[in-house]
């Protein structure tokens, strides 16, 4: 179903939030006014930089930075304006910032920057890690898959069903497996050999992460055939968020989810303390909402939840049908 965008009066998705918003007000009041100077426009999912600062001569504030390239100088002017009027003109505070313009609708959100404001360090992510590595850590396995069958605990017929284990790389990075039967007995016998993983890392903090690791079942059954270069692991971040009563998760990319989900999304604005600009992107309305109302219900003190704190880009949540 195409996108829907969920209108709600505050354009958040907690109502509380917009009374307690974590920002002074003479910010706040700067804030709305170039959201609704640089709402309304074609310009769509792009974050462009900005600098504002009393100009020597003018003894107004200016705008400078590559939010120049986007719009045209003469409203510009006018915005300097009325920021103007906002401040004393004895006031000389300069402030950064970052006007956000939203993929799916036409509104801007800004996120203003004051000269002492500590700023919050992303991480590089990073893939889960075995010790020596994902073809070592497979290789074992493989080892001690063909070392069950030559002991006759497990059968020629049962290795030829094998086709692949699927498990996960907890935060802590321990490994759980999400087969049943023999195939989760195998591994979990397996695992009784092996020491801890390296966690995967998103935006900071351990992600959690499926992965799927293929046989080659010639070499259980042989002990030939063995690749040179084995790349039969995939691997799928799985970031869970702890609310509702519902197995739900985030991500940054909506293209790298499969269908049959409840998605929606939403922008975190750290200078509300709230995520903005709501929409439903599959599921129907009932669920769809019942994952907003999750959201709304486990938000606490103008904090993201428990990682989605992608500053003014858009976090997919969802959670299966």
């Amino acid at each position: 179903m195409k996108s829907l965008v969920v209108f709600l009066v505050t354009c958040c998705l907690v109502g509380k939030t917009t009374a307690q918003s974590i920002t002074p007000d003479s910010l706040l009041e700067l804030k709305s006014l170039l959201e609704s100077h640089f709402s309304e426009t074609t310009i769509r999912d792009i974050a462009v930089d900005f600098e504002l600062k009393r100009d020597s001569v003018s003894r107004d504030y200016k705008l400078t930075g590559s939010i120049l390239e986007l719009v045209e100088f003469a409203p510009m002017e006018a915005l300097q304006r009325k920021i103007s009027k906002l401040y004393s003109s004895t006031d000389i505070t300069a402030y950064t910032g970052t006007v956000y313009f939203d993929r799916y609708t036409d509104r801007a959100i800004v996120d203003i920057h004051t000269p002492t404001e500590d700023r919050i360090f992303y991480s590089v992510p990073s893939m889960p890690n075995p010790t020596g590595g994902i073809a070592a850590f497979s290789r074992r396995f493989h080892d001690f898959l063909r070392s069950q069958q030559e002991k006759g605990l497990i059968h020629t017929d049962a290795v030829a069903n094998l086709s692949k284990f699927r498990f996960t790389v907890e935060r802590d990075g321990s490994l759980m497996s999400l087969d049943t039967g023999i195939i989760k007995a195998l591994f979990n016998a397996f695992l009784q050999q092996e020491k801890k993983w390296s966690p995967g890392i998103m935006s900071g903090p351990p992600s959690r992460n499926e992965l799927a690791l293929h046989v080659v079942t010639e070499f259980v059954r042989t002990g030939q055939g063995w690749p040179d270069q084995y790349k039969g692991v995939s691997i799928r971040e799985l970031p869970r968020i702890a609310i509702g009563k519902q197995r739900t998760y985030f991500t940054t990319n909506k293209a790298s989810l499969p269908p049959g989900l409840v998605v929606i999304s939403a922008i975190w604005d750290p200078m509300f303390g709230a995520y903005r600009l709501p929409i439903i992107h599959d599921g129907t309305i009932e669920t769809a909402q019942r994952l907003i109302n999750d959201v709304q219900e486990s938000f606490e003190k103008g904090k993201p939840i428990d990682g989605p704190t992608s500053s003014n880009r858009r976090i997919y949540f969802y959670r299966d049908r």
